[in-house]
C-alpha cells in the first residue's frame, strides 16, 4: 500500500527540529554537524517507517528528542583497540 502523502509532508523540516529545545541543547554540547546529521537521520527513519506501513507519523519534539539522543550517543568516544 503506498504511503499517505500527507503523512509524509506532515514531517518536520530539518531547521524546525534543530530550533526545539532537545536538538538547540545537544548542540551546546556537541559539534553541529553531527547535531544536523542526526536530525536529517531520524526524518529519514521516520520518512522510511511511514513508506513501510501506514501510520501516523511521530511528533517534531518526538523526533528532536531522539536525534538529540543520537547525537550525543555519536559524539561520544569510542575505545579502538590498538596494537603496540
Amino acid at each position: 500500500m503506498p504511503p499517505r502523502k500527507g503523512a509524509l509532508r506532515s514531517l518536520p523540516a530539518v531547521e524546525v527540529l534543530l530550533g526545539m529545545e532537545p536538538l538547540a541543547a545537544a548542540a551546546r554540547d556537541v559539534p553541529r554537524a553531527l547535531v544536523l546529521e542526526a536530525a536529517r537521520a531520524e526524518i529519514a527513519e521516520e520518512r522510511a517507517r511511514l513508506r513501510k506501513r501506514a501510520g501516523a507519523p511521530a511528533d517534531a519534539p518526538a523526533l528532536a528528542a531522539r536525534a538529540a539522543a543520537r547525537a550525543r550517543a555519536e559524539a561520544r568516544p569510542s575505545l579502538r583497540r590498538v596494537l603496540n
